[in-house]
């Protein structure tokens, strides 16, 4: 998690670095990145590459995904069956509910906002 995420909105101190002196610095409150433009679509088209489909499989795998998120656990898995019988890639479509709650880290290999 990233200093910004971690503090947002709180004060932290910090210590310059060239002076050595300790100041306080307001950080910045949370934004939603836009999510409002988001609140009316129901379903997420995911255009995804080989690489990026396992990265973000690998990524899950570490949270329970089968009692988790079983639905995004089972379309990606169907998608990287696919690709490896020599399908060509196909975007995946998948609830917008079932993303809600990811693991940063898991939006982040999907490209989600």
């Amino acid at each position: 998690m990233r200093l910004v995420e971690q503090y947002a909105g709180r004060n932290v101190t910090r210590r310059c670095e060239s002076c050595g002196k300790f100041f306080d610095v307001q950080m910045p409150k949370q934004q939603r990145l836009g999510l409002w433009a988001f609140d009316n679509i129901t379903e997420i088209t995911l255009t995804l590459t080989t690489e990026r489909l396992e990265r973000a499989i690998a990524l899950l795998d570490r949270f329970h995904p089968k009692e988790q998120y079983p639905e995004l656990w089972q379309a990606l898995n169907a998608e990287l069956d696919r690709r490896k019988l020599a399908a060509s890639a196909h975007p995946i479509v998948i609830a917008r509910r079932h993303l809600l709650d990811l693991p940063f880290a898991v939006k982040e290999a999907l490209q989600l906002p």
